[in-house]
Parts: structure tokens; sequence; C-alpha cells
């Protein structure tokens, strides 16, 4: 198993998928966990992790999630076992980092969040584009009123697949763009409705129409597709000074500031409002190149050494209740679903 300071945290990985992989990289490569178990129900999946990381200690069996040695459990399993999985860390009197989303059920993440609470633990959920340079830079520029008033997001978050079978394209995806809003803004959503239609199987929506209406007026919108010809992951977010495109897919120029906006004046011959455009310049800043994901493996250290986060199992719960509330719209035929 890799090695590293005497007091770097023993911390077990499970689940060797999509997102293991990334996981196990990451937490090799940080001077503050060592790696201890890696778990995967699947031999096959453990043969890659062999192959790369010959040192680390595999396993098929949770079990050796729970050894005693063990600080962090690190769940990247299907999100119908965070629960039960999540539950056994837990009483098992490990910290816990999830992968979106928390759980399937806001039910089941107050559950988790009331006995870690009760065992003095920390549970973290890895919204990992919260980490993400441009998201960061959006953050700042909203608290400095750079963009003025906020009045929209427009999100887009399309592709081909990857298809599953137990969870919908909103359970899939949206969590990524609502933990962004919900990390962004201040205020929280009043309502939220969607529609969604299933063309391979009605049960399950493929693609999904989402809108969060707020108290000031702001309004943010969602399309979740999975039968997308083509890969886009943009947010449009505009504000009265300023407007933002982040363009995930872009490899360095992510971000597009856009000077533009439109003024109401009163037309002194006519007695009535004119609709008044401006146009200015279009900045793109540079911004730091750094892979997201390490810098959250660092902010779990942080936080479970008792500094403030903002992905703590309570941002997870809130991210959840949206996906339900997106849920509960679409099954009544796209009426709000308002929210406390």
């Amino acid at each position: 198993m890799n090695t590293g300071p005497s007091t770097a945290m023993p911390v077990a990985i499970v689940g060797c998928g999509y997102w293991g992989p990334n996981l196990i990289r990451n937490f090799f490569a940080s001077p503050h966990f060592r790696v201890a178990a890696v778990v995967d129900r699947d031999p096959a999946r453990l043969e890659p992790v062999r192959a790369n990381f010959p040192s680390l200690r595999t396993s098929t069996d949770f079990a050796a999630a729970l050894a005693p040695e063990i600080g962090l459990v690190v769940l990247a399993t299907p999100p119908e076992t965070h629960h039960p999985l999540g539950l056994a860390a837990l009483n098992a009197g490990k910290h816990l980092l999830v992968e979106k989303p928390m759980a399937l059920s806001s039910a089941h993440c107050g559950e988790l969040n009331a006995l870690a609470a009760r065992k003095g633990l920390k549970i973290l959920v890895d919204h990992t584009f919260l980490f993400n340079p441009a998201v960061e830079y959006i953050k700042s520029a909203i608290a400095s009123g750079d963009l003025g008033e906020l009045r929209y997001l427009d999100s887009t978050r399309i592709n081909l697949g990857l298809f599953q079978e137990k969870i919908n394209v909103v359970w899939d995806l949206a969590p990524h763009d609502f933990s962004i809003v919900d990390y962004l803004l201040d205020e929280k959503p009043a309502s939220v409705s969607a529609i969604g239609a299933g063309h391979l199987n009605k049960d399950v929506e493929n693609l999904a129409y989402v809108t969060f209406k707020y108290p000031s007026g702001m309004i943010c919108h969602f399309n979740f597709n999975w039968l997308s010809p083509v890969k886009v992951r943009k947010t449009l977010l505009g504000g009265s000074k300023k407007m933002i495109l982040f363009d995930d897919t872009e490899p360095t120029e992510k971000l597009r500031i856009y000077d533009h906006g439109v003024e109401r004046k009163p037309d002194q011959l006519k007695y009535s409002l004119m609709v008044d455009y401006r146009t200015g310049d279009i900045v793109i800043p540079k911004l730091p190149q750094v892979e997201a994901l390490s810098q959250l493996v660092e902010h779990a250290h942080n936080a479970i050494a008792g500094a403030p986060t903002f992905i703590g199992g309570d941002s997870g719960e809130r991210i959840v209740r949206l996906v339900e509330a997106a849920q509960e719209s679409m099954a009544a035929g796209g009426l709000p679903v308002a929210l406390a």
C-alpha cells in the first residue's frame, strides 16, 4: 500500500467503476491520506487497480472497508447502495465521503446526517464541480457584485448515454448543476417544475427540462438529455451588469464574461420606457490549471480536521430534495412543487 506521513489517515475506496479509479488516483497522490483498501464486489474491476497500483490491498468484501484502522470510507458505488453502505460505515465509526447523489431519498439523507451527528463524524458529498476553478471564479464575481443583480441561469448538460436502468436522467445528471446553483446563490428556490420523457423506457426519463423559481424573481432552467448526438456542458448566468458563459467542454477558455446588458430608460418625448442595449468587452479570464478532484481531496482532509465545509451532508440532503421535487413535478405533468 502507498506510504505517506505517519499522520496520514487510512482510507478505503469502495467501487471501481466509472469514478472509482479517479478517486483512487487522487487519494493515492495526497499526503494527507493513505489508501489502505480498495473494494469492489466484481473481481474484474480490481484487476486494473492491481496493475496500476500493485502496492494497494484489494478485496471483494465490503468488510475490508470497515477494518479498525480505516478512518474514512469513500463510496463510489451505485446510488441505491449509498444509504445502507453509508449506515454501515458510520456505525463502524468511519467518516464518509459519498458520490452524488448522496442517497435516493431526502429521508435517507436525513438518517445518515443524524447518525453522523450523534457519532461526531463527518459526511462529505463528492460535488466535484464546486472545486472547478471556473465555478470558484463565478462565485467570486457574484460576491463582488461584478455581475450586478442576478436575473437568470440557463444550463445545458447533454450527451449520448450513459443510460441507467434504476435512475433517470435527472437523478444521474442534475445533482451536478443543482449543487453548482446551490453553491453560487445565497437564496433558495421557492418552487421546482419539470417535464420529462422516457423514449426507451417510459418509467425512466431520458430527457428532462427543470425550472427553479426564486422569491427575488431569479429563474434557473436546466436541460438534461441522454439522447443528444453531441456532448454539451454550458451554463449561462445573466446579471444586470454582466453575463458569464461557462463551457466546461472547452480545454482552456472555459469562461467568457460579457459586458452586455439591457436597460430601461424613459423617453422624454413619448413619456414611455424604452429598451437600451449596452454592448461592451468580452473578457476571457485565465484560470488555474488544477484538477478539481485533487482540490476536493484536500478539502476533505481540512473538513475532517474541523474546517468549515460546503459539501457536507446538509448540502447533499438539499440537492436530493431538489431532485425529488423535480421528480414529483414530472409525475404531476409539470405542475410546480413548492419548497419550504
